[in-house]
């Protein structure tokens, strides 16, 4: 059993003071509100605009860092996970070259085995 012995009712914690005064959002909260502006690759939205949008729209202030993890997970809600796509290239390649046989594929790595770049040229644009 224990007994209480002291008791502070007034809170002096800064965590609580900053969830009482200020909005907060996740990474996956603001990732998922700007997946829309992540699709088009050829428009660049950077950190801090995404800083600039959610303040303007929400209200709700941003470190830097935070508005660059939500970008990353909206740039991995829009293509993916490298890592699992890279993980299933093979097996893309091997389907590649059973749906059309003769084709030239290949995949070219660096000597500590990392991905340079893929060459694919289907036996229909060969011919």
């Amino acid at each position: 059993m224990f007994k209480i012995r002291d008791f502070e009712s007034e809170h002096t914690c800064l965590l609580l003071h900053n969830s009482l005064l200020e909005r907060q959002a996740t990474k996956s909260v603001v990732g998922s509100i700007i997946v829309g502006k992540c699709v088009e690759p050829d428009v660049i939205y950077t950190p801090k605009d995404i800083q600039r949008d959610m303040l303007v729209e929400y209200g709700v202030r941003l470190t830097y860092m935070q508005a660059w993890r939500a970008k990353e997970v909206a740039l991995e809600l829009v293509w993916g996970n490298p890592i699992q796509s890279y993980a299933k290239l093979s097996s893309y390649f091997h389907i590649i070259e059973a749906t059309y046989p003769g084709s030239h594929i290949r995949l070219n790595k660096s000597e500590d085995d990392r991905f340079l770049y893929a060459f694919v040229a289907l036996f229909t644009s060969i011919k």
